[in-house]
């Protein structure tokens, strides 16, 4: 006969009982460790081969939906879009960041403005909580400013009239959204948030050809 499957709350341990024919009781422990420290439990199976197998096969599932519902990453997917404030168009480069003092998730920002957030990989979302948000955006002087590119490199003196000149990188948006203590910006990050649009000023340093 099968012996009833049964569960006691142990947290440091599942123990399987093997029940030999011969009455004999063989025990072998395995340490499991979760981060949601959910109880595990002491299962007793035969050792009929048949009804062993069966056995196994329900205690090992019951064991992997409570690792894979307790042991979850628990972020939250968002996405968003970033605009500037004084036309509406989109920026079109660069990278959101979301800051709460312990970890930094990070979203980049697409052509059409768009971007989904990372923190453990590419698009994965973020943890629930409160977040201070900037943004940091790099790119070629929208003015078409050229810097010459002296024998040290660029920016250095190029006597030669001839000698080649580089499209001028400049931030693009205005200083205070490049950092989390200037932005501005905050976010509480709930499991209801899903989308989170930002509107940023233009580098007011920077003659934009519009």
């Amino acid at each position: 006969m099968v012996c009833p499957l049964h569960c006691r709350k142990d947290p440091e341990r599942v123990i399987f009982r093997l029940r030999p024919y011969s009455g004999a009781v063989i025990q072998h422990s395995a340490a499991l460790r979760c981060r949601a420290k959910m109880a595990a439990s002491v299962c007793t199976i035969s050792t009929n081969p048949i009804d062993m197998m069966k056995s196994l096969t329900y205690c090992c599932l019951f064991l992997f939906l409570i690792g894979t519902a307790g042991c979850g990453s628990g972020f939250v997917p968002l996405r968003g879009t970033v605009t500037f404030s004084d036309d509406g168009s989109p920026l079109t480069t660069g990278s959101v960041y979301f800051d709460n003092g312990k970890a930094l998730a990070r979203g980049k920002i697409n052509e059409d403005g768009t971007y989904v957030v990372g923190s453990l990989k590419n698009n994965d979302g973020l943890a629930p909580g409160h977040y201070r948000v900037y943004v940091q955006a790099i790119g070629p002087d929208p003015s078409g400013a050229l810097e010459p590119m002296g024998p040290a490199g660029p920016g250095t003196d190029a006597s030669d009239a001839s000698a080649p000149r580089l499209r001028v990188a400049v931030s693009l948006v205005d200083a205070k959204f490049n950092s989390a203590e200037t932005s501005g910006l905050e976010l509480n990050v709930d499991r209801k948030t899903k989308t989170h649009d930002i509107v940023v000023d233009r580098n007011p340093h920077v003659k934009w050809g519009r």
